[in-house]
């Protein structure tokens, strides 16, 4: 018999966009857990109708939390996880099929994309089509994922794309209350390149450059999970090539990347990320072109 699918999502206040998330995995998916973190309009009843079995849930400051709960739920042999803002590419859902019929793997990173975004820089990929009763859960307050409870020789890249539409919040809010969580995340993990790296991203969208900078220095010298570690660096180029203006600056922490990723060559995260050569050839053209212009 063919193996079936759970889609888990986590919910609040999504009526205007869980219709369209469900429906682009209706031929896919066999069952629907939507755990509910305390929605004051009608997603719950939207839910009901779309056929999903929907778990009320209260909200403790940590998206894990009901993350887990919706795993814990499902009763398919493979689980989906979308957020209600998120849907799977109409490409996609015949691949997502043929994989999960894989015996040698239980996870499976795809795509993740947002519209207009920038082409030149890294791409995004989501760990979240995994199989059910296997150890694999959630952690993490904020930016959560399956990482740790995954075995890496059991993971692959599968070409299926995750689209993101974000709807409309207070996104000064947002990022403030996601700096604060992961402020409690590097109490507990002071020595983590992944939340070293994530609190310099939210410091730097709230315009804390001299803040950013030191978490993404930080961030560059962790040994564990080399992405964050390069990708912590080459934000340093960034921001020098722009509101800091250094060309110095930006030159070194280059060099720096350019060697991080001979030394990581191996790590399995990183190769995934093909587009990493041309994102630094780009940063390389671009010093040099302005290293001309203010010659």
């Amino acid at each position: 018999m063919p193996l079936t699918i759970s889609l888990c999502m986590i919910v609040k206040n999504s009526e205007s966009s869980i219709k369209k998330s469900i429906n682009s995995v209706k031929n896919v998916v066999d069952e629907i857990i939507v755990v509910d973190t305390g929605s004051s309009d009608n997603t719950k009843e939207v839910a009901l109708k779309l056929g999903a079995e929907v778990i009320n849930c209260i909200w403790s400051n940590n998206f894990s939390g009901p993350r887990n709960i919706s795993i814990k739920n499902a009763k398919c042999d493979w689980i989906l996880v979308l957020d209600a803002d998120e849907y799977l590419s109409l490409s996609s859902c015949s691949v997502v099929k043929t994989a999960i019929e894989n015996p040698l793997f239980d996870s499976y990173w795809m795509n993740w994309k947002q519209p207009n975004e920038n082409e030149n820089w890294f791409r995004s990929f989501k760990n979240t089509l995994f199989r059910n009763n296997s150890g694999i859960c959630f952690d993490g307050l904020v930016h959560e994922e399956i990482y740790k409870s995954v075995k890496r020789e059991r993971t692959k890249f599968i070409d299926a794309t995750i689209v993101h539409e974000p709807t409309k919040v207070n996104l000064q809010e947002k990022e403030i209350y996601y700096l604060e969580l992961i402020k409690q995340q590097l109490k507990q993990e002071p020595e983590s390149s992944r939340w070293k790296y994530w609190c310099g991203q939210h410091h730097f969208n709230l315009g804390n450059l001299n803040d950013a900078i030191d978490h993404w220095l930080d961030a560059s010298k962790c040994k564990k999970r080399p992405y964050f570690s390069l990708i912590s660096v080459l934000s340093l180029a960034d921001i020098y090539l722009g509101p800091k203006s250094s060309l110095k600056d930006a030159f070194y922490y280059l060099e720096k990347a350019e060697k991080f990723l001979k030394t990581h060559n191996t790590d399995e995260t990183l190769l995934m990320h093909k587009e990493i050569p041309n994102v630094v050839e780009l940063f390389r053209k671009t010093i040099r072109y302005r290293a001309n212009v203010n010659t």
